[in-house]
């Protein structure tokens, strides 16, 4: 007698890695910078070999990627967004003018600057360095919490700041020094 399956087996499809491939600035949308090419939904975005202290331009909704590992500054400009599924561990800057950037997994960012933007999502993020919020929006369940070193109240200067928040995520917290050169306008 012979054993077998009832029917064809649907396996998940195996995650590819996207890797930035141009030792320069450049934009994510520009399938030339990419191995194998623009990531898409699925994939690992590998930013920390070539990418390495670049800044990695985001000019439009590129979609949804799976994960992205970054040693470049990640600066999304004007009406563009990024869902990330899993995590987005970023070594360095991250900049969001005028940008959605929507994180459901636990995230990691080394520095955080908002600008008339939004983080929304269900995930949790860190934030390791200096933050800045201006006309910036927090949307969903996920959390925030900052671990920055930014200077404290009395001496903004190089530290994070925030003018203008709205805050609706229901965990933004701050460990260690302080990171806020106003008081909020909502949350906390």
């Amino acid at each position: 007698m012979a054993i077998g399956f009832p029917g064809p087996v649907a396996w998940p499809a195996a995650a590819g890695v996207v890797v930035w491939k141009n030792p320069a600035d450049g934009f994510w949308d520009v399938a030339d910078n990419w191995d194998p090419g623009i990531p898409g939904p699925g994939d690992i975005v590998d930013l920390t070999g070539n990418a390495a202290g670049y800044a990695i331009k985001i000019r439009n909704n590129v979609g949804q990627v799976q994960e992205v590992k970054s040693k470049a500054i990640v600066r999304m400009g004007n009406n563009s967004r990024l869902s990330v599924v899993d995590k987005f561990d970023n070594q360095a800057l991250t900049e969001i003018i005028q940008g959605t950037l929507v994180l459901d997994g636990a995230s990691t960012l080394k520095g955080f600057f908002m600008n008339q933007a939004v983080l929304e999502g269900t995930g949790n993020a860190t934030v390791k360095g200096v933050t800045t919020y201006v006309n910036a929006f927090h949307h969903g369940p996920g959390t925030t919490r900052h671990e920055g070193d930014g200077h404290p109240p009395d001496r903004p200067a190089g530290g994070g700041r925030r003018s203008h928040a709205c805050l609706r995520r229901p965990g933004i917290r701050r460990a260690g020094v302080g990171l806020w050169h106003q008081r909020p306008s909502r949350g906390e």
